[in-house]
């Protein structure tokens, strides 16, 4: 009686001790693997962080790129309305000049080097 019952209070031990050490084993290895865990959200939240900041300043790049687009367009937009007007203006100094009788070169309507034109006139 008392043998066996030695014998079960030990080997109930013993099967105790053995399942402790694997609830603390499996303890350890939870929070080794929860920190790596925390680490790697943290190092992803990091990324994402960058990627969002990357993000924003390229979104504020193109803006400024579409500005200064617009910008261009526009200056183009007032240099070919300048342009026409000085046609314009040219054109009516030529029909002035012609009523007064004075020489004037017929390439108003011609779209080419206009120079050359000019400098044959002057010869």
């Amino acid at each position: 009686g008392n043998i066996d019952t030695a014998a079960i209070i030990t080997n109930l031990k013993s099967t105790i001790s053995t399942q402790q050490a694997e609830i603390d084993r499996l303890e350890a290895k939870l929070a080794q693997q929860t920190k790596e865990r925390e680490e790697e959200r943290e190092s992803l939240n990091a990324q994402v962080t960058s990627l969002s900041e990357r993000l924003s300043e390229l979104s504020g790049e193109v803006e400024s790129e579409k500005e200064k687009k617009k910008e261009v367009e526009k200056e183009q937009e007032d240099l070919l309305v300048l342009l026409e007007e000085l046609n314009t203006k040219r054109r009516k100094d030529k029909e002035r000049m012609r009523e007064k009788g004075m020489e004037v070169s017929e390439d108003e309507e011609e779209e080419g080097d206009d120079d050359e034109d000019e400098d044959e006139d002057e010869e």
